[in-house]
This record gives structure tokens, C-alpha cells and sequence, in this order.
């Protein structure tokens, strides 16, 4: 089963768990998760991007 790495980064970035991430897609294993972020981890691997600042 395919599921977009930007959507499962959305979800982490929202602040959904691993354990919530699984237990919402039982198709998807603790190795996906895994898997995706070092993918987007080496697609910015070398990229710089300015962080927002908070209030």
C-alpha cells in the first residue's frame, strides 16, 4: 500500500504519535514511518531553511 510521505510528515508535525499513526493506518508499520523520514531527511539533506520566528 502507498501512503504520501508528505501526508504521514503532516500528521507527526501535528503531533500525532507513532502509536496513533499505526493504530489509524493498521496497513502501515513502525519501519514505514521510519522509512519515510529518512527519505525527507535526505531530500533536504543540503538544503538551508530559514526557521519562523515565535512571538
Amino acid at each position: 500500500m502507498r501512503f504520501p510521505v508528505s501526508s504521514l510528515l503532516d500528521y507527526l508535525s501535528s503531533g500525532m504519535t507513532y502509536d496513533e499513526l499505526l493504530a489509524e493506518f493498521t496497513f502501515l508499520e513502525k519501519d514505514d514511518i521510519l522509512q519515510a523520514l529518512s527519505f525527507s531527511s535526505e531530500q533536504v539533506q543540503f538544503q538551508i531553511f530559514p526557521l519562523q520566528q515565535t512571538a
